[in-house]
This record gives structure tokens, C-alpha cells and sequence, in this order.
């Protein structure tokens, strides 16, 4: 019931945007494929169509190629095989964290700073501290 009213919704804004973009462009556009071929009178490889057919066209495209490429990445196995939960029970706990891709952790140990005493002020004779040695 949720996706169904999830989809309507999406459906439903998707509308409410993209037919004020279709009725306001609904100027021809020219679209040429072989960009060296504008030098020419009359070009070849081109396609007049409304802008709006195009803009949709594009978004379509974008579309699948969003999904195609979502497809290819959920497919990758992992670069490490991960222990199973039995096989993990029947390892040592040493061997078990051995197999995880990832490093050790690096073991940091904050320790207080040591109390120093505050430095004597210096009353700058010099001659005083000489005499009394």
C-alpha cells in the first residue's frame, strides 16, 4: 500500500512539473549529431523535433544509464571472503580477526602530562646569584 501511494505521489509531481515544461517549449529545435557537418548548407545527420521531446529524450537516457550503472555496482563480490558464522564459531578468536580486510587498529595510550613547577621569576641580578655560590 505504500509503495503504491509512494509511486502515485512521485507520478503525480513529476506530472505537475514536466507538462508546464512541455507546453511552454514546444518550439522546434534542430538537433545535428556530426558537429563537422554544420559547416555545410544543407547538414546531414540531424533531427528537428519539439525541445520538450528532447528534454524528455534526455532524461529517459539519464535514467537508464542511472540504472544500468546502479546494476554493474551491486553485482562486484567482495575483495575478501568473509567467514561464515560457523566458520568463524570454530576459529580462534586470533585467526578470526586475522581475516578482515582492514588493518589493525593502532593502540593509543593518553597519558596525563607530568605536573612541572612553574620557573622561578628572574629578578635579573646576576651579580646576586654569582656572589652567593
Amino acid at each position: 500500500m505504500a509503495k503504491q501511494l509512494a509511486a502515485r505521489l512521485v507520478f503525480l509531481s513529476t506530472l505537475i512539473i514536466l507538462l508546464p515544461l512541455a507546453v511552454l517549449n514546444r518550439q522546434t529545435v534542430t538537433i545535428a549529431f556530426n558537429p563537422m557537418d554544420l559547416l555545410r548548407d544543407a547538414p546531414q545527420g540531424r533531427l528537428a523535433m519539439p525541445l520538450f521531446i528532447a528534454l524528455f529524450a534526455l532524461f529517459i537516457l539519464g535514467l537508464i544509464a542511472g540504472w544500468v550503472m546502479g546494476r554493474l555496482g551491486q553485482n562486484r563480490a567482495p575483495s575478501v571472503p568473509r567467514p561464515t558464522s560457523s566458520q568463524a564459531a570454530s576459529q580462534p578468536l586470533s585467526e578470526a580477526t586475522s581475516a578482515s580486510p582492514m588493518p589493525p587498529r593502532p593502540v593509543v595510550i593518553n597519558k596525563a602530562p607530568e605536573p612541572t613547577e612553574p620557573p622561578e621569576p628572574d629578578t635579573g641580578d646576576k651579580d646576586d646569584t654569582e656572589a652567593e655560590r
